[in-house]
């Protein structure tokens, strides 16, 4: 019986019906059970830079998302290092994308050409 338990604990299972692994009623994911532990990334850890890391989780997608939405002006003060040249080199080609008419950015960002893409 031991081992099966330790089988359970230790294995990885994949859900089909999600309407019974959402169901409020029925979903282990209400009521967990054990240790609760912190979500991947929502807390800095330890050492100088701990505090930077902090919340790194919620921040991240708006952080990626900073290249579409912001005009290099917008994200230099806040952007440094490798990052501001990322971001510089992903604008550069959004402008040649656009002025080739194989990319549109009005209303989003959508991209006109496989070819482009590649």
């Amino acid at each position: 019986c031991n081992d099966i338990l330790k089988g359970f604990h230790g294995g990885v299972m994949l859900m089909d019906e999600v309407d019974l692994l959402l169901d409020p009623l029925k979903s282990e994911l209400n009521w967990p059970m054990g240790k609760k532990l912190p979500l991947d990334m929502t807390e800095g850890g330890t050492g100088p830079d701990a505090k930077e890391r902090k919340g790194l989780r919620y921040r991240l997608p708006f952080h990626m998302l900073e290249a579409f939405f912001c005009t290099p002006k917008d994200f230099t003060s806040s952007s440094a290092g490798d990052e501001q040249a990322v971001l510089s080199a992903l604008g550069k080609v959004i402008e040649e994308g656009k002025s080739s008419l194989q990319l549109q950015t009005i209303p989003h960002i959508l991209i006109l050409s496989k070819a482009f893409y590649s």
